[in-house]
């Protein structure tokens, strides 16, 4: 017989009776110790066991009741006993180190989770991530998701690895980074934009300059701080850290027409202009 199982995830539904053995009511743990060998035989080769728990050993809601109380309080009574039933098997597979949970569709949180597993399963199966699952608003919903410390439910950080010019706009201009922006955006996720090409020069450096760097830091950061403090309410922003006007003049004539008085001055003058040497033939 191999050992690979034949399926991933398995039911198995257990009446109350047979949690009682020979004796026929309560709870025979010796015949309960069995049970969760089995399952633990199961989940060792990686199969998924739920399993559903009667009552019957305590009380059946149709035998035990009919003709002396309402059949809906008899059949809660049931519900009661199957809980009962499934504490007990419970803590059995603690005891035998098996990862267990009990649920049922009436809610007891003081002893058990409430079954709204399926929902969660089924957003699972569609390949979507634990923490796009809404989960209701329901304090007992809330804590019951909260208790199965999914993998995919915990917080996510993405890094985007963009060339040092990208940087500058933390890489709002790199397309790559815009798609892993989009897909944080539908699952929530935050966006961390680095360049590896900087950290890896970063490592390369000595210990010396390591702690050079650590200390130009600590002085930037310390500057920006001071920065902070200062007090610029009602100062317009400026594109310059000084004003900056336009030193031209407007391109007109000022001197009026003293072209006799120039060409006094000319070595040689020629039909009201200077008569400028030859520099090549």
């Amino acid at each position: 017989m191999g050992t690979e199982p034949k399926f991933r995830r398995v039911l198995l539904k257990i009446s109350g009776e047979a949690l009682a053995g020979d004796q026929k009511t309560g709870l025979n743990f010796n015949v309960i110790g069995r049970v969760c060998d089995v399952i633990k035989t199961c989940t060792e080769l990686g199969v998924q066991v739920g399993v559903v728990i009667g009552g019957g050993n305590f009380w059946r809601g149709v035998k035990n009741g009919e003709g002396k109380m309402a059949r809906s309080r008899a059949d809660h009574m049931g519900m009661l006993a199957t809980v009962m039933n499934c504490l007990a098997v419970s803590d059995v597979m603690e005891q035998k180190g098996i990862p267990v949970r009990v649920q049922t569709a009436v809610e007891m949180p003081a002893f058990a989770e409430h079954y709204t597993w399926e929902r969660a399963i089924a957003h699972l199966e569609e390949g979507k991530m634990a923490r796009t699952f809404e989960v209701p608003d329901d304090e007992d919903d809330q804590l019951w998701f909260k208790n199965y410390n999914l993998l995919t439910a915990k917080p996510t950080i993405y890094a985007a690895n963009v060339a040092e010019d990208d940087l500058a706009d933390d890489g709002a201009s790199n397309p790559h980074a815009a798609k892993v922006r989009e897909m944080a955006k539908e699952e929530g996720a935050e966006v961390f934009v680095i360049c590896a090409q900087i950290e890896q020069e970063l490592s390369e450096l000595s210990d010396e300059e390591k702690e050079q760097a650590k200390k130009d830091m600590a002085n930037m950061l310390d500057y920006i701080d001071t920065l902070n403090e200062l007090d610029t309410s009602g100062v317009e922003p400026m594109s310059h850290v000084f004003p900056v006007n336009n030193v031209f003049r407007e391109d007109v004539v000022t001197n009026g027409d003293d072209r006799e008085e120039i060409l006094a001055n000319a070595p040689e003058a020629k039909e009201g202009a200077f008569v400028v040497p030859k520099t090549f033939d």
